[in-house]
């Protein structure tokens, strides 16, 4: 076996290919959520107690992962949409804002879980979608090499802890979000009013796009009004019975930027859909041989 950094799920190479691109997460720690401070801060300045939360901050040892290196888009969504259901119908064309190279939208949880699951089925690769502790841990792309040994929360709140990925604010150069409310010392932008084409904005340490605006992104996990007693491995929390309320990360196209934050934690139902939220995959290392390897593997067709 060899260590793969990356590869892609190539769905279709006629008329031209439409893969899906994965990237290796390396493990690490990190200190999840929001110190008290900051959320104290952000609860008086927006005058709402939602930021409560982020918290406690607490350390996460996340194990290697793969993930998408962007969310999927519509062209990958109508071939996946068209294989035979396993437990639900997929509409092959379900967003407001049409353009293979958009992001799907109007997509619910349950909708992301059937994608996976027909793609897991034709690849023989467990797809799922990212715990919410990997998404965090991948989109604050902190390291370019991952931090092995424990750091102090006041040593990570004071050179690791950032807003964004690129930084403490976010403009309309960065990301795509709603920009009639600026942050920080930011200024009003351009509003685009709708998705943009993924990997349009640059990406972070780990080579991932969009972790910042655009879309939503459903994470695997129910949703808990803290962090009290959450896993510290990197599992998805979930609850023995079924729980209808899910995670969604990265803010939007349509939403100010406070809620565009590495940390900012929001909740639907997981039969929602909405032209705001669409998803990424993630996996856990594929084991291919040396003999198969290449960037043009698992094949589908």
């Amino acid at each position: 076996m060899i260590d793969i950094v990356q590869y892609k799920e190539i769905l279709a190479e006629e008329p031209e290919e439409i893969s899906i691109h994965m990237t290796k997460i390396g493990g690490g720690g990190f200190w999840m959520g929001t110190s008290e401070a900051e959320i104290e801060r952000l609860c008086q300045e927006y005058d709402n107690s939602w930021y409560q939360n982020e918290s406690p901050q607490h350390w996460v040892e996340i194990p290697d992962f793969f993930l998408g290196k962007y969310p999927i888009t519509q062209a990958q969504w109508r071939i996946i949409a068209e294989l035979r259901p396993i437990e639900r119908e997929l509409a092959p064309s379900p967003s407001r804002f049409e353009g293979d190279e958009l992001p799907v939208e109007q997509v619910s949880w349950l909708d992301a879980k059937e994608f996976c699951a027909r793609l897991s089925k034709i690849s023989k690769i467990q797809y799922r979608l990212p715990t919410e502790a990997e998404w965090e841990y991948a989109c604050r792309g902190v390291l370019r090499k991952p931090m092995t040994s424990k750091v102090s929360q006041e040593y990570w709140n004071k050179h690791y802890y950032e807003s964004f990925h690129f930084g403490q604010t976010i403009n309309d150069q960065t990301a795509n979000f709603n920009t009639n409310e600026p942050y920080g010392t930011e200024k009003i932008g351009k509003f685009r009013g709708k998705t943009t084409p993924v990997g349009s904005f640059d990406s972070n340490n780990f080579q991932l796009y969009d972790m910042h605006g655009n879309v939503w992104e459903w994470c695997e996990d129910d949703y808990y009004r803290n962090y009290e007693e959450a896993p510290e491995d990197g599992s998805a929390w979930q609850q023995t019975e079924k729980q209808d309320a899910k995670v969604l990360r990265g803010g939007s196209w349509f939403n100010h930027p406070r809620y565009c934050r590495s940390s900012f934690r929001y909740v639907i139902d997981l039969d929602f859909q909405v032209d705001s939220v669409g998803f990424r995959i993630a996996c856990s290392p594929p084991q291919i041989s040396v003999n198969t390897y290449s960037l043009n593997i698992p094949r589908l067709f």
